[in-house]
């Protein structure tokens, strides 16, 4: 935690997210070149994701799957890829945003895909992996997320990895 980062509750708050009957903030602090995703937690602000994961345990148990890898996303993003919360939403969409993009007027598009979104689910515990999934915000370019579980350090890499294109079987 910084203190130099002082900010009531709803400044500049990006989202907010149910946690234990209490809830999570989710800011993007405007500093002088980039925006710094902190979590509010109990009246304390966190920038510092393994500081949060240390301070907050109950993060890391098996039923907060979903809000783990928002926090994680979040963090490591600062907003630019979005969590995928629901799955086969998300799988519709895709398709039908594809279906509708005239390759002849957007060229660039076919360089977004399409990808293979069929995997596409819920997070989900690989060993002590958690794979989860999201979306950059401005292309809808959907990735697979891995991270260690439950507890990450300042070591620990991220890979945000593009889905792969469909198999043409044919």
């Amino acid at each position: 935690m910084t203190a130099s980062l002082a900010i009531d509750m709803y400044q500049h708050l990006y989202q907010f997210l149910p946690f234990k009957q209490e809830m999570l903030y989710l800011h993007l602090v405007p500093l002088e070149h980039e925006e710094q995703p902190c979590v509010r937690y109990r009246d304390r602000l966190y920038e510092n994701l393994p500081l949060l994961l240390d301070r907050v345990p109950e993060l890391g148990h098996v039923d907060q799957l979903t809000v783990f890898a928002q926090v994680v996303n979040f963090m490591a993003t600062a907003g630019m890829f979005l969590y995928i919360e629901h799955p086969r939403a998300f799988r519709v969409e895709y398709a039908r945003r594809f279906d509708q993009v005239d390759q002849v007027i957007e060229p660039a598009y076919q360089r977004y895909g399409p990808y293979d979104v069929a995997e596409v689910r819920d997070p989900t515990l690989e060993d002590e992996t958690l794979v989860f999934y999201t979306y950059q915000r401005h292309s809808f370019v959907p990735y697979r997320v891995t991270c260690p579980w439950p507890r990450i350090t300042a070591a620990d890499d991220i890979p945000y990895e593009l889905l792969p294109f469909p198999r043409n079987d044919g």
